[in-house]
């Protein structure tokens, strides 16, 4: 006999990009999952992301490239600076809310700073 009521499958995570008027890339993201595992959109690997992260739950963060790396476990309210040929990796075993603005800054302007 069939059951009556479906399962709910899992979402997928999309980041809506935007292009801001100054020459910056941005990316935004809010969700709440039963789980997480996501990167940032990419970028061109020759500048600097800036990250802002909120969430509620258990989030951990490590670089995309090296997953043998300890999972380090982020606070509420985190904002990181990396560059855009590293990305991170965001993961949670567990049910999640999480949202996060991305800021791709291109090398010609980390010269100003």
């Amino acid at each position: 006999m069939k059951s009556q009521h479906p399962v709910p499958a899992a979402r997928a995570l999309h980041w809506h990009e935007m292009q801001l008027p100054v020459g910056l890339q941005a990316a935004a993201i809010r969700s709440s999952a039963e789980g997480l595992d996501l990167t940032p959109p990419g970028f061109a690997p020759n500048g600097l992301v800036l990250t802002f992260i909120n969430h509620k739950g258990d989030l951990h963060v490590r670089p995309a490239d090296a997953p043998e790396t300890e999972e380090l476990p982020a606070s509420p309210g985190l904002g990181l600076l990396t560059t855009a040929a590293r990305p991170l990796v965001y993961r949670s075993s567990s049910s999640i809310l999480f949202s996060a603005l991305v800021i791709y800054i291109p090398s010609n302007w980390s010269d100003i700073f």
